[in-house]
């Protein structure tokens, strides 16, 4: 069974989490502001490289979901294999096509 002072602490635990309405408005602010500078454009999805934030489609063979392999340090698409440089350059087939890219 729980004491008083327990109880207490917890009490005191979760007055601290609670933010007034002021608060909350300033961290949304903040987010959402922080969010719009690193946000790729639409049909691109963000990979994070040694180096950088890169925002990458899909492959121009397949349509596949592409990642990065640091091992290779390459990007890879994952349904067929094909290979681009950091820079989006085809450098191992079935693709043809570059891929695009754009740093954030």
């Amino acid at each position: 069974m729980p004491t008083k002072k327990s109880i207490n602490k917890n009490r005191s635990k979760r007055k601290k989490n609670v933010l007034n309405k002021s608060q909350k408005k300033k961290m949304v602010s903040k987010n959402s502001k922080s969010n719009s500078k690193k946000e790729c454009p639409p049909n691109m999805n963000p990979i994070k490289t040694k180096g950088d934030l890169l925002c990458v489609g899909r492959c121009p063979h397949s349509g596949g979901p592409i990642y990065y392999n640091p091992k290779l340090d390459k990007l890879v698409c994952k349904w067929h294999g094909s290979q681009f440089s950091l820079s989006g350059k085809v450098e191992t087939p079935p693709a043809a096509s570059n891929l695009k890219i754009k740093k954030l």
